[in-house]
């Protein structure tokens, strides 16, 4: 007996229309679709998803066995080999960094190693606990106390050379410092680097749209009515 797969339109033997995973088991959509369909939907959720694939039907969680299955076993002409080992590699890749000894090599060379010792143990290469290229003549801790004045005295530089833009707070630089005061961010506001006042109100009317503190600012009198 055959049955309409809701899908594609074909018409398909009803042994295929069975449910992706056991945890759909009950709902009526899982029954919708033919093989064919479901490994093609399986797939899609696995890549767009692949820590945590889902029927594609349900939603529900399905297993990594369910997820290979479905991998292993689509028609010839769609079976997808690439996927398939890419699926092997992350399983194989996330059961590696379950182990709490477990480093890939920090020069991206796809490699890694079980540290016994763990950060202890310094005859390798790599810092297990920061994960980059050992930090020669550096304990751990000394590291990490260089990276925090690195970073103390980027964001210094950063606070004396840029200001944030009025509209979307991303910091413009001023590069040489004594360039001109008039600021164009990424986002196309123009802006006074002084007083952040709006360049573009102050075109339409006048200096006195700075900010009564900054060095641009020109005072303005109303005209009296006659």
């Amino acid at each position: 007996m055959n049955k309409e797969c809701k899908v594609c339109f074909e018409k398909k033997p009803t042994y295929e229309f069975y449910p992706p995973g056991e945890a759909c088991e009950f709902n009526p959509k899982c029954y919708e679709a033919c093989m064919d369909c479901k490994f093609e939907a399986v797939k899609s959720e696995f890549l767009n998803n692949y820590h945590h694939t889902s029927c594609p039907f349900c939603k529900k969680p399905m297993t990594d066995e369910e997820v290979r299955f479905y991998l292993e076993h689509g028609k010839c002409e769609l079976n997808d080999a690439t996927t398939l080992q890419r699926f092997v590699d992350l399983k194989d890749k996330f059961m590696l960094e379950k182990l709490p000894d477990f480093i890939w090599c920090a020069h991206n060379c796809g490699s890694g190693q079980i540290n016994d010792g763990g950060e202890e143990n310094v005859v390798v290469t790599c810092c297990f606990r920061h994960k980059l290229p050992f930090h020669c003549g550096m304990t751990c801790k000394q590291f990490d106390e260089k990276q925090q004045d690195l970073e103390m005295a980027s964001e210094t530089l950063k606070k004396q050379t840029s200001k944030p833009c009025p509209k979307c707070s991303a910091w413009v630089l001023k590069d040489p410092p004594e360039s001109c005061d008039k600021m164009v961010c990424y986002c196309k506001y123009t802006f006074c680097y002084q007083c952040l006042a709006d360049y573009d109100q102050i075109r339409k009317h006048g200096n006195h749209y700075h900010k009564s503190t900054c060095t641009f600012y020109a005072h303005y009198d109303e005209p009296k009515a006659k």
